[in-house]
């Protein structure tokens, strides 16, 4: 027997050894699919490659939520520093399981793969959530090796963990750098006017946030004290609230003055 002919054999026996894609579940549009590949015949068990894809074939983005917390951390290399991190939990949308699995190279003992969106980080007003988004069209996927028993069959399921939104606004967010940070111009004066936020650094006690605001030359500072109303450091009857419909600020002074600052195009 040729080189030639043994290569097209091993090919072939591997293509045997691979189970054609399984829809597992859909919801809104969101398919799940799982392929099984045997890789390895041991005396009292089979090892398994599991090919999970997960695909949104809906004609929106998808949005979900996830929870996140800010932790503390103390003592990093024996100094006593303090670093202030964000933790995300509950992130996965989908758990796809293998139910007879003896043993998984990712979960100790629990073959369980979750699937994942992209973080956008957009934080809910709340600051207990953060949203991740499924792009129209794109394919998440993930590998996992895992073990059962000599002969079995791998028993694969789906669980899908959230319910999905058309679109961002389905949640109440707290605006962030991205809606917020730009060039402006005010109704009052049609002066022009500079956004920056400023969020707090990781090792920082303080952990409010900051608008640093520059118009006509000058720089002042504004506190955020909700999701999307900030006051001036300076003077606290002066204030600033985020229309993210507009794409505007509200100000207002305690003189009953008001003025809206349009976000540039």
């Amino acid at each position: 027997m040729n080189k030639k002919t043994i290569c097209i054999l091993l090919l072939f026996t591997k293509i045997l050894y691979a189970q054609e894609e399984k829809v597992l579940g859909t919801r809104n549009g969101v398919k799940i699919t799982a392929q099984t590949i045997l890789e390895k015949e041991e005396k009292k068990k089979d090892k398994y490659t599991l090919v999970v894809n997960a695909v949104n074939e809906s004609k929106n983005d998808l949005y979900y939520k996830a929870d996140v917390k800010e932790e503390m951390d103390v003592a990093i290399f024996g100094k006593k520093d303090t670093v202030y991190k964000q933790v995300i939990s509950n992130d996965a949308f989908a758990n796809v399981i293998v139910r007879n699995a003896t043993q998984s190279s990712f979960f100790k003992g629990k073959a369980e793969v979750p699937l994942k969106g992209e973080n956008t980080d957009n934080i809910t007003s709340d600051e207990r959530g953060i949203v991740y988004v499924l792009r129209r069209d794109e394919y998440y996927s993930s590998e996992y090796t895992f073990k059962v028993k000599k002969g079995e069959k791998p028993i694969i399921t789906n669980r899908f963990l959230k319910n999905f939104k058309k679109s961002l606004n389905a949640f109440d967010l707290r605006s962030g750098t991205k809606a917020l940070d730009g060039h402006y111009t005010a109704s009052c004066g049609n002066v022009k006017v500079t956004v920056h936020l400023k969020k707090p650094e990781a090792s920082s006690s303080d952990r409010k946030e900051y608008l640093i605001v520059t118009a006509n030359g000058k720089q002042s500072t504004w506190t955020r004290t909700s999701a999307n109303s900030f006051i001036r450091s300076d003077d606290k009857e002066v204030t600033l609230t985020f229309n993210k419909g507009a794409n505007s600020f509200n100000y207002s002074n305690s003189d009953g003055m008001t003025c809206i600052w349009t976000k540039d195009r």
